[in-house]
């Protein structure tokens, strides 16, 4: 019973997962790097919760790997997107892959200081340091947290 359970949520992440059609006019195929983000955005947050937990199905897998692509053809256009790295980066973290996913996040650092997406990069990059068994870099990153926090 549970094994038809997870099957059927499999299917429906991957029917969810189909990035929508561009509106009529809108660059496609590599053109708008903003497009491409959403698109990858859409699909991540398809499979949000197996990914965090890393019980991502064969279709949600799928789905990662969609989203990893539009991410990436996003930077490809627009290498400065802060987002796209951010995004990219939290992926490859969740996906188990937390040695790529520093230089992203560290990309995503670099937007202002103290911001959401600042703290979710910081936050995200702390958590591959201790994934990864670095303690003094995930402390320096907690520590650049908390020093904006105390500031308040």
């Amino acid at each position: 019973m549970a094994k038809k359970a997870d099957e059927g949520a499999g299917k429906k992440a991957a029917k969810v997962a189909k990035p929508s059609k561009p509106a009529k006019g809108a660059a496609v195929a590599g053109g708008d790097a903003n497009e491409r983000y959403n698109s990858g955005l859409g699909l991540l947050k398809s499979i949000e919760g197996p990914l965090r937990a890393r019980q991502l199905d064969a279709a949600g897998k799928k789905v990662a790997a969609q989203a990893e692509t539009e991410f990436k053809a996003a930077l490809e256009i627009a290498d400065n997107h802060g987002r796209a790295h951010i995004m990219l980066g939290m992926l490859l973290q969740m996906s188990g892959r937390p040695e790529e996913c520093e230089p992203h996040l560290r990309r995503g650092m670099e937007l202002p200081r103290g911001s959401q997406d600042w703290h979710i990069a910081a936050g995200t990059l702390a958590n591959a340091y201790m994934e990864l068994e670095r303690a003094a870099d995930a402390a320096n990153v907690l520590e650049d947290i908390t020093s904006l926090t105390a500031d308040d």
